[in-house]
């Protein structure tokens, strides 16, 4: 997703703020969001079953793609619309950064050729989203390597790695 599409959707919905960083992905990894199938424990799936997260608190249920947005006032997680010029469509939630907290994980076993950054915004009201933002896709490095980076780094302590092979079973 491009930087001015999401700056053209923040200005609309809040004028005057500016973006710091974004990160878009779907529910993680090709997976569905509500299946019971098993899952590498690299998955998004896995590690949001081994948090043992309110599935009803999930942002963001039933949409492909996420969007998370950060301002200096805002944590926004919106939809995303558009079949040619693909955008920010929607709000889904939002809080103050620093109600926010993001653990993240790289998952560069469980679907290969493919690598995903994970990522898992919990809020302080009991909601989180989370985001399987691709790195690499038929081994091609792709824009939401950069763009899951830049969210993290603008995050500071708020965002931790966390290594999967301990956090889920095999």
């Amino acid at each position: 997703m491009k930087r001015d599409r999401v700056e053209a959707w923040l200005q609309a919905e809040f004028p005057g703020e500016t973006l710091r960083a974004y990160a878009t992905g779907g529910p993680g990894n090709g997976e569905s969001s509500d299946s019971r199938l098993s899952y590498h424990p690299a998955s998004l799936q896995a590690q949001i079953e081994a948090r043992g997260l309110d599935r009803t608190q999930r942002v963001g249920l039933g949409h492909r793609s996420i969007v998370a947005v950060l301002t200096d006032h805002r944590l926004a997680i919106t939809g995303v619309g558009g079949a040619f010029r693909v955008k920010p469509k929607g709000l889904l939630h939002e809080s103050a950064p620093d109600r926010v907290a993001c653990v993240w994980w790289d998952n560069d076993e469980g679907a290969r050729p493919n690598l995903f950054r994970n990522l898992i915004l919990r809020f302080d009201d009991g909601h989180w989203a989370g985001i399987g933002a691709p790195k690499k896709l038929l081994g091609k490095t792709v824009a939401g390597d950069e763009l899951s980076k830049e969210l993290i780094a603008a995050l500071g302590d708020r965002a931790t790695h966390v290594d999967w092979r301990g956090a889920a079973p095999r």
